[in-house]
């Protein structure tokens, strides 16, 4: 896989790829590993005044959506295009 070009925010990412793998796969390994990470972080970081909260709302999220296990901190939905 090639990354062309990627760039985030606070409430969503982009990124250009190339693969000759399933693009669904990478997705959700991409996701699932940066939720995990994104979580631990909130969770360790005492300083940051909006912890409980956040895991709140990924927990709660995470019980509406059969999908998940515990919690849930991207959407489901995903925009692929081709580009040549």
């Amino acid at each position: 896989m090639n990354n062309f070009w990627w760039a985030y925010t606070s409430n969503h990412i982009h990124c250009i790829l190339a693969t000759e793998n399933n693009l669904s796969e990478i997705v959700r390994d991409f996701k699932k590993f940066t939720s995990k990470k994104i979580l631990k972080s909130i969770e360790e970081n005492i300083q940051e005044s909006r912890r409980e909260w956040m895991i709140w709302m990924m927990e709660s999220a995470g019980k509406k959506n059969s999908n998940n296990v515990d919690f849930q901190f991207w959407q489901q939905r995903r925009r692929v295009g081709t580009i040549f």
